[in-house]
């Protein structure tokens, strides 16, 4: 499991991973902020590299002057290889819109809309198959996902 999240946000995935190990999931994790460089992102990939899966849990949220509300290019790239090579999901903790920047993504795409411990909850009940998975978009993410499209998983 990768986490990404603001410095401010230093709890983002811990809840998430503890109820995925209380289900039984053997996990690595790393955590990844606005400022890691080339290194920490070495390093994220040396943890999923032989990965069977990966979860990538982020929580990218609307902040004031900030300018963007996207994914750091090299966290997308991240995730994109990861895809490439094993089942990988990536969940948002914030904005819905980050399945634009990942084009070809292959992988599992989870909304889960807010950070706070009932969501992570859920996020981890839903992954272990203890909850179903059910939805559909209230929004418009891109042509490939208009709005009304969903999923149901029981």
């Amino acid at each position: 499991m990768i986490t990404y999240a603001e410095e401010t946000n230093l709890s983002l995935g811990n809840e998430l991973l503890r109820s995925l190990r209380a289900a039984g999931e053997t996990l690595p994790t790393f955590r990844l902020y606005p400022a890691s460089g080339p290194l920490s992102y070495d390093s994220a990939w040396a943890t999923i590299r032989g990965a069977e899966r990966v979860v990538f849990a982020s929580s990218v949220r609307p902040i004031a002057w900030r300018g963007h509300i996207a994914l750091p290019d090299s966290l997308a790239a991240l995730i994109e290889r990861s895809a490439a090579g094993r089942p990988t999901m990536l969940v948002s903790f914030g904005s819905p819109y980050l399945l634009g920047q990942l084009p070809a993504f292959p992988g599992g795409y989870l909304i889960a809309w807010s950070a706070n411990l009932a969501t992570e909850r859920a996020v981890a009940d839903a992954l272990t198959g203890r909850i179903p998975i059910r939805g559909r978009l209230p929004i418009t993410l891109d042509p490939r996902h208009p709005r009304g499209t969903g999923i149901a998983i029981d």
